[in-house]
């Protein structure tokens, strides 16, 4: 059985590194699994201060030959959040104002559908789902039979990802005990090679923070 060492690391412009995830499974010469996609998430952290986001994806219908964790920006997330509101005193764009009436939208298959009130900040097209980012609309009534929601899905930019290996089932954080609670643990038990992988994550809670990145090295 080939082994591997996977070390993980973050930004130089933090204070200290992520350090290692030690793994050992088959090799596999099928598809590599696509780092800027969330497939198959079977864990989520946060790290203290609610900077950034963990995922853990597993491989569980053997499409990929591997599963991954991603690092996501949760300041970026918070972003495509829409803005609740109740009158237009609350909408933080000039131009904007509340949907408290609804109204009729083309969900993108050319047909106008009346909609009930959002209650959120919505420009001058209507459109409820601007702040998911560009191109985002109103899903029809057959792509919310597969994906439940009121807009198309958001496809957030990851920091940065890491290949493990594949059957992941679960992400948890840990605080480091021998830090005086700074810093912690990322724990993702792994069936594909019946490990324990572990990472080292950078404290968030200090005042020089920077976007967090995790690499693979191989020795």
């Amino acid at each position: 059985m080939a082994s591997r060492r996977v070390s993980f690391a973050i930004s130089w412009l933090l204070a200290s590194c992520l350090s290692a995830a030690v793994g050992c499974y088959p090799s596999n010469s099928g598809r590599d699994i696509p780092l800027d996609k969330i497939y198959f998430p079977v864990g989520i952290a946060v790290s203290p201060a609610k900077s950034w986001m963990y995922v853990a994806n597993s491989d569980f219908d053997l499409q990929f030959n591997s599963g991954s964790i991603q690092v996501y920006d949760l300041a970026q997330l918070r972003g495509l959040v829409p803005q609740y509101c109740l009158d237009d005193s609350v909408c933080p764009v000039v131009g904007q104002h509340c949907d408290t009436t609804g109204d009729d939208i083309d969900t993108g298959d050319g047909v106008l559908r009346r909609v009930a009130p959002t209650h959120r900040c919505v420009g001058a097209s209507g459109n409820p789902c601007e702040s998911v980012g560009p191109g985002a609309r109103m899903q029809t009534a057959a792509e919310q039979v597969l994906t439940p929601g009121l807009c198309t899905p958001a496809e957030p930019k990851t920091l940065d990802a890491v290949r493990i290996g594949p059957f992941a089932t679960d992400l948890i954080y840990a605080t480091n005990p021998l830090k005086d609670g700074k810093g912690g643990r990322l724990f993702a038990p792994v069936r594909g090679d019946a490990t324990l992988h572990w990472i080292d994550v950078d404290d968030d809670t200090g005042k020089a923070r920077s976007i967090q990145r995790i690499s693979e090295r191989l020795p």
